[in-house]
């Protein structure tokens, strides 16, 4: 049995269909744009893919341009252009390239990794210097010898000293440039020790001086430099007479006396 039509109910159904699907493609179309107006508009920017090291060089496979709502983009300037940069700061998938982990261009190695108003130095690795990497921070630790100094035989010297560079023979550190002097010349003395630093200790004053501990390994240093000069100043003889012998004072003192002795005497 065919079922009959009936118009003005085939009409009201298809009115409401239409209706329903106006107003769904009307919500779909109002979320898209509040989500428009919310995240703003995209830009092409770089998206690391793969872990970066610090002191890498940026490969043109370490990273893939993606779009990114502009108010999600960090606020240090995107470098659009990487490849062949240096990151200065260890760099995780997911992260925009940005001027703040990146080294100008031309630099590279250490050099790129330096921060205004530090130093590179090296230092010598010992049997006692622990496994290090490239962003770990250190205590740099004075080794002197008490009995010549006076003083304590350990001073740090540096605090949170950044890692840049490990080898074999060395470790290459960035110290303040108010540092540099005491650690290389602990270096060149072959007096230093190195202590990794927790990260919680840190803080503000991060690749500085240990504050009153500086003065204390200051004079150390004068003293160790002054030691040689004064012993050998020490071990000189007075002008005029051997070490040891006395007889010189005496002769000079005899003829004192005779030449201001009794002129009766010597009639």
């Amino acid at each position: 049995m065919r079922l009959r039509r009936v118009p003005a109910v085939y009409w009201i159904i298809s009115i409401g269909l239409a209706a329903c699907t106006s107003v769904t493609v009307f919500r779909l179309a109002a979320a898209a744009d509040a989500r428009a107006r919310h995240w703003g508009t995209l830009a092409s920017v770089p998206v690391v893919t793969t872990p970066i090291a610090a002191g890498a060089t940026i490969e043109s496979t370490d990273f893939e341009m993606r779009d990114v709502p502009e108010s999600l983009l960090p606020q240090s300037s995107v470098v659009l252009e990487p490849t062949g940069l240096t990151a200065v700061l260890p760099i995780w998938p997911g992260e925009v390239l940005v001027e703040a982990k990146l080294a100008p261009a031309g630099l590279e190695g250490p050099a790129a990794m330096l921060e205004p108003g530090e130093r590179a130095v090296a230092v010598p690795r010992i049997e006692t210097t622990p496994p290090l990497g490239v962003g770990n921070r250190v205590d740099v630790i004075l080794n002197l010898d008490a009995a010549t100094t006076g003083g304590p035989p350990a001073i740090p010297i540096a605090r949170a000293a950044r890692v840049l560079h490990v080898s074999e023979a060395a470790v290459t550190l960035a110290v303040p440039a108010e540092q540099v002097a005491k650690v290389a010349f602990g270096a060149a003395q072959g007096a230093l020790s190195l202590t990794i630093t927790s990260p919680a200790d840190w803080g503000s004053g991060a690749g500085g001086s240990y504050g009153d501990d500086d003065s204390a390994g200051q004079d150390a240093i004068d003293d160790e430099r002054s030691e040689a000069p004064v012993a050998d100043e020490a071990q000189q003889p007075p002008h005029g007479a051997e070490p040891g012998d006395g007889r010189g004072a005496d002769a000079d003192a005899e003829g004192s006396a005779e030449a201001g002795g009794d002129p009766a005497g010597a009639n």
